[in-house]
């Protein structure tokens, strides 16, 4: 059995009866309900999606291509309010780090695709979120959740590196203290320590994974950065 993605479309098309006919034609394919029944609303303006698929979104993207091409077998008031409809989507799956988005303007015949690629370091994502920057006490809002920096301190040990204490929710809840080396904020590759974290479900008493290899923290560090240009290639 493949991996099971989720995904979700928006679709701005006009004509309620359009909208319906695609949306019939979307739960016929098979392609948009891998890990369960697919969740559909018509309405007059729209139609959104949210749904499940193999691996990740290429074959349900494939099939939008295709209806949006001469060989759709869509009816011609549908092709015509696909054609000139705006559509959004993703998919995304935390254990493999997956997210990839779609897009298509008003006219455009094809979807514009893009694929994430989420970082596995939590210094990474939380630079991309701009965390960095927050002061203490102050909230980040991120799209699936909030970052809060709860202190900065200059480290006693390195006049070069800072201490941040993080508290996250996103998904899970996570706290930890990091000390970061200041001048490669600006770099590529952040040189950073953790010298405390706590993470939601998980026990480094008890539990063989490493806090960076739990499904809990892929999640969040997901989270985090899904919502930014940054990640997107």
């Amino acid at each position: 059995m493949a991996n099971i993605a989720s995904g979700y479309l928006s679709i701005s098309m006009k004509g309620k009866e359009a909208a319906t006919e695609l949306g019939n034609s979307i739960e016929e394919s098979g392609l948009f309900g891998y890990g369960g029944d697919v969740d559909i609303e018509a309405g007059d303006d729209e139609l959104n999606v949210g749904f499940s698929c193999a691996w990740n979104g290429d074959d349900c993207w494939n099939w939008i291509d295709e209806q949006l091409s001469e060989s759709s077998t869509l009816g011609d008031p549908c092709k015509e309010a696909l054609r000139n409809a705006q559509i959004d989507g993703y998919t995304y799956e935390h254990g493999c780090q997956h997210r990839d988005r779609v897009h298509k303007a008003a006219g455009e015949s094809k979807l514009k695709r893009e694929q994430a690629s989420i970082p596995d370091d939590i210094a990474t994502a939380l630079k991309i979120a701009n965390a960095f920057s927050l002061n203490p006490e102050e909230t980040r809002v991120v799209s699936g959740g909030t970052v809060t920096l709860l202190s900065k301190s200059q480290s006693e040990d390195n006049e070069h590196e800072s201490i941040y204490s993080f508290s996250i929710a996103c998904g899970y809840s996570m706290e930890l203290t990091m000390s970061v080396n200041d001048s490669t904020l600006s770099s590529e590759e952040i040189e950073y320590s953790i010298a405390e974290i706590e993470l939601e479900d998980w026990d480094p008493e008890e539990d063989d994974e490493d806090y960076d290899e739990t499904s809990m923290f892929k999640e969040i560090v997901d989270d985090i950065v899904a919502d930014f240009d940054a990640i997107y290639q």
